[in-house]
């Protein structure tokens, strides 16, 4: 048998939960099945039909933002990366822009561990390079552009702009 047909109902409670748990998140409350179900109005049950636990959520999200950065930044790095990387770090610093919250809950949550790791292996394999000496380097460039979001992500930059982080990593880049 095929997947099962998502009906607009099912998608709009799984939307709802996954809000629920980044506002609940956001405001420092605690998250549990049953803050995410008054947060979003729906009943227990509901939560179960779509998930099986808190962390069975958040795997969910952290697969949907590494396949979501993979595609943004697909087919964007070629042999110019490294003479010209501000392309590609300016898609990769909007997108985290964008997701700065979910990014933040996911780099500190305890259900979400490895979580970075997997930011830096999505980064890797958006800029792969054939040859030892072009994986050595992007392996290189991928774990310093992962570590410096993920430190952005969690505000240790202060208020810099993500754009000021973009110009910044890209002379590094540039620099071999």
């Amino acid at each position: 048998m095929g997947e099962r047909k998502r009906y607009r109902s099912a998608l709009r409670s799984e939307r709802m939960i996954r809000e629920a748990y980044v506002s609940l998140a956001e405001r420092g409350q605690r998250v549990s099945v049953a803050a995410i179900c008054r947060e979003a109005d729906l009943n227990r049950s509901t939560f179960y039909v779509h998930y099986d636990c808190i962390e069975t959520l958040e795997a969910e999200l952290k697969g949907t933002l590494m396949d979501e950065l993979g595609a943004v930044v697909s087919g964007m790095v070629g042999p110019n990366f490294a003479s010209d990387p501000a392309p590609v770090l300016g898609a990769i610093g909007s997108y985290v822009a964008k997701n700065r919250a979910l990014f933040r809950l996911l780099l500190t949550s305890a259900g979400a561990f490895g979580f970075g790791d997997d930011l830096r292996t999505s980064l890797l394999e958006s800029v792969g390079s054939d040859g030892v000496e072009g994986m050595v380097r992007f392996d290189y460039v991928a774990g310093a552009l992962a570590s410096v979001y993920r430190t952005w992500v969690l505000g240790q930059y202060g208020d810099v702009p993500v754009e000021a982080i973009n110009e910044m990593a890209a002379r590094m880049v540039r620099m071999r």
